[in-house]
Order: structure tokens, then C-alpha cells, then sequence
């Protein structure tokens, strides 16, 4: 192990007269000095490492420990699923024992999944059933990729799939013209295999206060990792209300439909809303308004709520800046935002 061979680097200069902590930074091994942090022994050492105030407030600094442990005080500030990925202040962080350490999200397992499953759910969106060859939690995402003969496609989709469940789900909107969706749409068959990275990003559900309440506001495919993290949620025994608001144009843009009323129904704390923009023809279900002022509406004050926003990157920014000032706190504010992408 790593940390072995870091112990045993510890030993032999302890031998010599030298008692230091050692980190291990990809194939590089540092000394620290007495007291000294993980950001200042890297610099030290010459490792560029993104830092600001050094006090704990920017997470400018923010590495990943990929094996050891790190003080307390250095993952304070940080969201709970951050620190469960192992997150941590490199400019807090003062080791007493070895540590192997990262950039955050770097060094990612890469894996091929077999196709198990590829079908259309709605007219623009393909989902797809990849075997399980990653460890994650829903409402994370993967890089998918495939190679062709003049340059590699790559995109992020989020996992709408369970932990437990035996398959990794992800949904793909087909765009007119995309590189990467067209193919898939067109050529992706069951028993094909695809090139998967991960998984990465924070937005997903962390145990901790059962009852309190769950706010889950996407666009488009953002239901997918709210599909996730949702179910997830209900799982792991949440009790509290948990709001989901959908948004798109046209009502065309809205899928998964039975599914949704299969888990409103089993569960009554689930409560769904759908806000169409326009006067296109659709179901009574279906509100006819904007989805801020819907939500402005809703929920004039989110304080002490706890909010995933999934879609569009101007949507997320746009609505997680509207439900941090109606009240809810930033720690609590979880976001997947979707770069545009063909």
C-alpha cells in the first residue's frame, strides 16, 4: 500500500535524525516541516497548487486525500458530500501521519461498461443502461467517450440510477446537429461498450437531517440526477417533504411522466410540480408560467431547506443566487450545472 511505503520513507529518515510527516503527491514525495500545511509543503517543493486567502474561506486550495486522513479542521466550511469525497483545505490541512493526496476529482477510475440497455424515452431524450463498473452515488455524473478516427468525443452525463441498483442509468437530450448525441441516438446498441471516467461532482444526497426539507429544481435531463438523488433520498429513510419543480419550453420537453406519478403516489411526501413556458397544447398537470416566478411564488422564504438545482449552467446560477437570498444556507445548496455541449 501507499501508506506503507510512505510509513517506511518516515522510518528510514527518523533513522537519520529526521522526524517529518511525508505526503505523497502522484509519483512525488514531500517532506513537511514541523506544523507546516499541505499547500505550504507543496509550494515549498515547487507543486503549483491554486491558493487565496490561505484562511480557509476561498477553497481555492481544495485537494482530495486519496488515502489517510486529514485534521477535522481541514474540511471546516466544506458540504458534507464534499468532505465524504475525501475534499479538504490544503491551506488548514497540517498532517501527523502520511497521506496520499490529489487534485480534486483527478486521477478518476476508468472503466468500459457494456450497453445494457439503449431506448428512446421521449421523442429527444435516449437513455441509456450501462453495467455497473463504477462505484457512485446518484446524481453524480460520468465522462463517457468514443474514439473515431478523427478525434475523441467526450461528454458528461449524470447517473439517474441507485447505488444498489446493478446498472448505471443516463440520460442523453438529442440535440439537432450534436456530434456526440446524434451518434448515439443512431449507432448505440445493446451490447455495444463504451469508455466511462468516474464518477465526479458533489450533488447528491448525504444523510442527515431526515426531516428536513428537500427542494429539487431542474430543466430538461437535470431530472435526471434529481431522478436520483430523490429515490436515493427515500431510500436511505428520509422523511421530510420533498419538492420537486420540472421546467421546459413546450410540454414535449418533459419525460419520465409515469414514472414521476408512480413515485408521487407511493410516496405522499413527494410532491411534483411541471412549468411549461408556453401556450403549446398540454395536460392539466401542467402550470403555464415562468419557473422563477413559480418557484418565487412557492417558496418565498427556503430557509432551512436543503436544494438541488440540476440543468442549464445560466439556470443553476440564476436560481441557486434566488434560493440563497429567499433564505436557504449555501451549505445547503447543491448544484449540477450542464455546460452547453453537442
Amino acid at each position: 500500500m501507499l501508506i506503507n511505503e510512505l510509513l517506511l520513507h518516515k522510518d528510514v529518515n527518523k533513522n537519520r535524525g529526521l522526524n517529518m510527516t511525508l505526503i505523497k503527491f502522484y509519483d512525488q514525495m514531500f517532506p513537511l516541516q514541523d506544523n507546516e500545511t499541505v499547500l505550504d509543503g507543496l509550494l515549498r517543493n515547487g507543486v503549483d497548487i491554486p491558493h487565496g486567502c490561505r484562511a480557509g474561506a476561498c477553497q481555492a486550495c481544495v485537494l482530495q486525500v486519496n488515502e489517510g486522513e486529514v485534521p477535522a479542521k481541514a474540511q471546516t466550511g466544506l458540504k458534507t458530500t464534499r468532505k465524504e469525497l475525501g475534499y479538504f483545505l490544503s491551506c488548514q490541512c497540517a498532517p501527523t501521519a502520511p497521506i496520499e493526496v490529489r487534485f480534486a476529482e483527478q486521477g478518476l477510475a476508468r472503466a468500459t461498461a457494456e450497453i445494457i440497455a439503449a431506448e428512446k424515452i421521449s421523442p429527444h431524450i435516449l437513455r441509456l443502461r450501462l453495467s455497473k463498473v463504477l462505484d457512485f452515488h446518484a446524481g453524480q455524473y460520468l465522462n463517457i467517450w468514443h474514439e473515431t478516427a478523427e478525434k475523441n468525443l467526450i461528454r458528461s452525463y449524470s447517473i439517474a440510477s441507485l447505488p444498489h441498483e446493478n446498472f448505471i442509468e443516463l440520460h442523453i437530450k438529442i440535440i439537432a446537429n450534436g456530434k456526440f448525441s446524434q451518434w448515439a441516438a443512431e449507432h448505440l446498441r445493446e451490447g455495444d461498450n463504451l469508455a466511462v471516467q468516474g464518477p465526479l461532482g458533489d450533488c447528491f444526497y448525504s444523510a442527515g437531517d431526515i426531516h428536513q426539507p428537500l427542494l429539487c429544481i431542474g430543466i430538461g435531463t437535470g431530472l435526471a440526477p434529481l431522478y436520483g438523488v430523490i429515490r436515493d433520498a427515500l431510500h436511505q429513510g428520509h422523511l421530510g417533504k420533498i419538492h420537486l419543480i420540472l421546467g421546459a419550453r413546450e410540454s414535449t420537453g418533459f419525460y419520465l411522466r409515469n414514472e414521476l406519478a408512480d413515485l408521487q403516489h407511493t410516496y405522499p411526501q413527494v410532491d411534483i410540480h411541471f412549468v411549461c413556458q408556453s401556450q403549446d397544447a398540454h395536460p392539466g398537470d401542467i402550470g403555464e408560467t415562468d419557473i422563477y416566478q413559480f418557484v418565487k411564488a412557492k417558496f418565498s422564504s427556503t430557509k432551512g431547506m436543503r436544494a438541488y438545482l440540476c440543468g442549464a449552467d445560466t439556470f443553476v446560477h440564476k436560481m441557486k443566487k434566488q434560493i440563497f437570498l429567499s433564505g436557504a444556507n449555501m451549505a445547503d445548496i447543491h448544484a449540477d450545472a450542464f455546460l452547453p455541449c453537442s
